[in-house]
């Protein structure tokens, strides 16, 4: 079953630098805060990042530009 981890913007720091685009590595210049599982907490630990269905995904209460979903490739 494929599972998903969810990224806090309000949290994250997105590097803002010209010398990364779209399309290249912009995404490892980025202080990512993830929400761990069960939506108590966060952490910037990818290993401690909660994995989510997307039923579940479903059922969580952000705000509406507040997270990013990001697919777990395990």
């Amino acid at each position: 079953m494929r599972k998903f981890r969810i990224i806090c913007l309000k949290r994250s720091i997105i590097s803002a630098t010209d010398e990364f685009d779209y399309l290249s590595n912009w995404y490892a210049h980025c202080k990512l805060v993830y929400w761990k599982a069960d939506a108590k907490g966060y952490t910037e630990n990818i290993e401690q990042a909660g994995l989510y269905t997307a039923e579940q995904l479903n059922c969580i209460s952000g705000s509406w530009l507040d997270y990013i979903i990001e697919p777990a490739w395990k």
